[in-house]
């Protein structure tokens, strides 16, 4: 029997210890208090700027040349810069020249230094415009052997500009 009663009072004491513990969950629950973890949010004042880029393509003139032999050849002039009139990149910019063109027109690009610009499957390498500077590098597109003025509409040339992220 005194087995029994030992058996019995751990029961209740079991019990007991169980009711305490809910007892004191629900307490927790109701009060409010949390264990999670969160963060405090502090309120105030950020100012900040966005930086701003300047890549401006400019058209200038076409003119047809005559070369003798009754070869015509056609200039189209542009240029790329990284300023306005009222202040300078902020970002550097790398772009590359991509020419689409009909086939049977030929073409060279020559930079303002008359050094030709390497074209390979219509797109040239990437130049960069950085912000140390302004920079306004200009280009020659020539057409040979130009029928006529339409034949620079079966020429297309695009710049693909993006801005440089440095890691």
């Amino acid at each position: 029997m005194k087995i029994n009663k030992k058996i019995q009072s751990i029961k209740i004491l079991k019990f007991y210890l169980v009711l305490f513990y809910l007892f004191i969950l629900t307490i927790l629950l109701f009060t409010g208090y949390s264990y999670s973890k969160y963060k405090i949010l502090k309120y105030g004042n950020i100012t900040g700027n966005v930086a701003k880029p300047i890549f401006i393509i400019e058209k200038e003139d076409t003119k047809i040349i005559e070369v003798g032999d009754a070869s015509n050849n056609m200039e189209y002039n542009f240029s790329i810069k990284n300023y306005s009139d009222v202040s300078s990149t902020e970002v550097p910019i790398s772009y590359r020249i991509i020419i689409d063109s009909d086939d049977g027109v030929l073409y060279k690009i020559f930079d303002s230094y008359g050094k030709e610009v390497a074209i390979n499957s219509g797109k040239s390498k990437d130049f960069i415009l950085d912000t140390t500077n302004p920079i306004k590098q200009s280009y020659k597109l020539v057409i040979l052997n130009a029928k006529s003025l339409n034949q620079l509409d079966d020429v297309k040339i695009y710049i693909e500009g993006k801005q440089i992220i440095n890691g």
